[in-house]
């Protein structure tokens, strides 16, 4: 059987800590079931050393577009399908490090599998950290991960490009993304609008590093609360709820392991999400999102 040929893109938007690393872990993954194409990497804007880090890398594969300013992830992902005419698609994130050499393999396996499968979400885990409010936020991420998993089971609740996700012909030349969108989200719900068969593989697992300060804190919980409201033009309110809502049962189960296993944090964590909730605003979504530094310094494994 033929193996399927594999386009990897990465938009990049000051990355300088991480996407030499990540670039040669993706060009030493195995390719038992595929043919690795080509990486496509878009520097959007970057004014540190990303474009010298890629540069470094001597690999014909790696495929470098410079964008003189930002444009944002949504205009880079849809670049990137557009470049390209690999059989799958697959796209991660800049500050993101995959967990072994069979990543790739286990993302697009039920692809192979099951020729339906047309869109595929990988795991994501917090990386170490000796800071303590990302030692905070990762445990909570991820007992609230675990327990979403073993009650769904499936894609939504992990919904996240941190995972890294692959996506089939049939689905990247078709999906497009509107500006000022949370693309992920975005994409998850558009393929359950068009009755697209997606999976979510726990096994296909990326690091990803949690905020290490309270103002990188807010700039994320409140990206997710203004992405609900930019959401409402393109789905049903129904849809958009079910993906954010949570039950009540559920969430319970969480605050009682997180509560009984790691009580310092617990209560460190509450008075936190306390002082969120006097800080966020309605602020609309936008692709030019304030970042988050200290998400992007070297992951630590």
């Amino acid at each position: 059987m033929r193996k399927p040929s594999i386009t990897i893109g990465v938009p990049a938007y000051n990355e300088e800590a991480n996407i030499k690393r990540l670039l040669l872990v993706l060009l030493g993954q195995k390719q038992n079931n595929f043919n690795l194409k080509e990486i496509i990497v878009i520097s959007d804007g970057s004014n540190d050393k990303t474009i010298e880090e890629v540069k470094s890398i001597r690999n014909k594969k790696i495929k470098l577009i410079k964008n003189l300013e930002r444009f944002g992830q949504i205009y880079c992902q849809n670049l990137i399908f557009h470049q390209t005419e690999s059989d799958i698609v697959i796209l991660l994130e800049g500050d993101t490090l995959p967990a072994n050499n069979r990543y790739l393999e286990t993302l697009l396996e039920p692809m192979i599998k099951d020729s339906q499968v047309d869109y595929v979400q990988g795991n994501s885990s917090p990386s170490l950290s000796k800071n303590l409010l990302s030692k905070i936020l990762g445990t909570q991420q991820y007992i609230y991960h675990q327990i979403s998993l073993k009650y769904r089971g499936n894609t939504d609740w992990s919904c996240t490009g941190r995972g890294g996700r692959a996506f089939s012909k049939k689905v990247y030349k078709n999906l497009i993304w509107p500006l000022n969108v949370p693309e992920d989200v975005f994409a998850y719900l558009w393929c359950q609008e068009m009755n697209i068969k997606t999976y979510f593989t726990k096994d296909a697992l990326c690091f990803y590093q949690p905020p290490e300060s309270l103002e990188d804190l807010l700039k994320q919980r409140q990206k997710i609360k203004s992405s609900i409201h930019s959401l409402r033009q393109y789905f049903p309110k129904e849809s958009i709820d079910q993906f954010y809502n949570r039950p009540v049962l559920l969430k319970l189960l969480m605050t009682f392991q997180f509560l009984i296993y790691f009580p310092l944090y617990f209560i460190l964590y509450f008075l936190i999400a306390l002082w969120l909730k006097t800080k966020l605003n309605n602020a609309k979504f936008t692709d030019h999102w304030a970042i988050a530094y200290s998400t992007k310094r070297k992951l630590n494994l």
